[in-house]
C-alpha cells in the first residue's frame, strides 16, 4: 500500500529543487554570487534525486520500503549538511568551520557499536546544522537566518529521536522536516541576495569570448572522452571482480561474457556468502581507488575525470548492489546518484575547457 504522504513529500522536494536550480540560473552571471549559488544548485540536485525516487515509489515503479526511505533520506540529508557547511565557508572564509565535521565521529561510533546506521547518520547531520548556525547566531547578517536553521534542525532531531523507539520510519517525518527546511532555505537565499556588495570578495571580471561557441567546440571532445572513460571504468570494474576471485579461496574465474546491455564476469564460488560479497566489493571498490588516485594526483582536469569514474562506477554497479543484498529501491537510488554525478562531471569539464579557452584568448590579446 502506497503511503499518502509520499505525494506531498514529492511535491515539496520538487519545489525545493526547482527553487534552488532557478535561483542558480538567475544569479549564475553574477560574479560575486555565482559560487555560492552553484552550491545551492548542487543542493537542488540532491532534492531532484529525492523527487525522482519518491515519484518511483508513489507510482509503484519500484516497491516502497520504509527502511529504504530512511537510508536514502539520511544520505541525502548528509549531503545537504556538507553543502551547508561549504556554503557558510564560502561566505565567511573561515576554515575552522570544517572542524564541525568531527560531529560525524559519533555516527561512526554508533556504526561500530551496531546501532541504527540510518537514524544516527540523520541525527548527526541535523546536529551539525544546528551547531553550525548556533555559532553563526551572533554574526552580522546571519542572526535571523540562524534562528530559522536552529528551529528546523532542532525540530528534525526531536522527531528523529522519538522515532528511535518505533519499528518503522514514517515519511510524514521527512515531510514535516522538509517543509521547515524549505522555509529556512527560502529565507537563506533571500537574505544572501540582500547582503551588501562589500560583503563579497571582489573578482576581476573578464570579458567572455564566444562562450557558447567554445562550449559547442569542446562538446564532441567531451562526448568521446566520456565514452572512453566509461569503457575503461567497465574494464577496471570487471577486473576488480577478477582479481579478488583469484585471491579468494574456493572461487575461480569462468569467463567474461557479453549478454544484454553490459559485459559481466562469471565466477564460480563455494556457497560462502562472505566470498561472494568480497568479489562484489572488489568490482565496486577498484574503480573508486583509481578515481582517488586521479583526484589526489592531478589538477582540476584530473579531478573532473575522477568524478566521472566515480559516477560511472556507481551507475554500472546496479546489479552488484542487488547481489550484495540491497533492495531495488536502494540500488535505484545509487544509479540515479551515479547519473547525477556523471552529468555534474560533464558540466564541470565543459565549464573548465571553455574557461581555459577564455584565458588563452586573454593572453593572446
Amino acid at each position: 500500500m502506497i503511503e499518502l504522504s509520499l505525494l506531498p513529500n514529492l511535491l515539496i522536494s520538487l519545489t525545493i529543487s526547482l527553487f534552488l536550480i532557478l535561483n542558480f540560473v538567475k544569479f549564475s552571471k553574477n560574479s560575486s554570487l555565482k559560487r555560492v549559488f552553484f552550491l545551492f544548485f548542487l543542493m537542488g540536485l540532491v532534492f531532484l534525486i529525492s523527487s525522482i525516487l519518491l515519484s518511483s515509489w508513489f507510482f509503484n515503479i519500484i516497491n516502497y520500503n520504509s527502511s529504504d526511505f530512511l537510508l536514502i533520506y539520511s544520505i541525502l540529508t548528509f549531503f545537504n549538511a556538507i553543502l551547508l557547511v561549504t556554503i557558510i565557508y564560502s561566505l565567511r572564509k573561515n576554515a575552522r568551520i570544517f572542524y564541525l565535521l568531527f560531529i560525524y565521529l559519533s555516527f561512526i561510533l554508533s556504526f561500530i557499536l551496531g546501532l541504527n546506521f540510518s537514524s544516527f547518520l540523520l541525527i548527526s547531520s541535523f546536529f551539525l546544522i544546528m551547531i553550525l548556525f548556533i555559532l553563526l547566531l551572533p554574526a552580522q547578517n546571519f542572526t535571523r537566518i540562524s534562528k530559522f536553521a536552529i528551529f528546523y534542525s532542532s525540530l528534525s532531531i526531536l522527531l528523529q529521536v522519538l522515532l528511535l523507539f518505533q519499528n518503522q520510519f514514517s515519511s510524514v517525518v521527512s515531510l514535516i522536516s522538509n517543509l521547515f527546511f524549505f522555509v529556512f532555505i527560502f529565507f537563506f537565499v533571500w537574505e544572501i541576495k540582500r547582503f551588501p556588495a562589500s560583503f563579497f570578495e571582489v573578482h576581476l571580471k573578464l570579458k567572455r569570448n564566444s562562450y557558447l561557441f567554445d562550449f559547442l567546440r569542446y562538446f564532441v571532445f567531451i562526448i568521446i572522452l566520456t565514452n572512453f572513460i566509461f569503457v575503461g571504468v567497465l574494464a577496471v570494474h570487471e577486473g576488480g571482480h577478477f582479481v579478488v576471485s583469484k585471491l579468494t579461496p574456493g572461487c575461480s574465474l569462468e569467463k567474461i561474457v557479453y549478454e544484454g546491455d553490459l559485459p559481466h564476469t562469471e565466477i564460480l564460488c563455494n556457497d560462502s556468502p562472505k566470498s561472494t560479497n568480497k568479489i562484489i566489493l572488489g568490482g565496486i571498490l577498484l574503480p573508486i581507488v583509481v578515481a582517488l588516485l586521479f583526484f589526489f594526483g592531478g589538477g582540476t582536469f584530473m579531478k573532473e575525470i575522477a568524478l566521472l569514474i566515480f559516477g560511472f562506477d556507481i551507475l554500472i554497479s546496479y546489479k552488484d548492489f542487488i547481489d550484495f543484498g540491497f533492495s531495488q529501491g536502494i540500488s535505484t537510488f545509487f544509479s540515479i546518484l551515479g547519473v547525477m554525478i556523471i552529468l555534474l562531471a560533464i558540466g564541470l569539464l565543459a565549464k573548465s575547457r571553455t574557461t581555459e579557452e577564455e584565458i588563452i584568448h586573454l593572453g593572446d590579446s
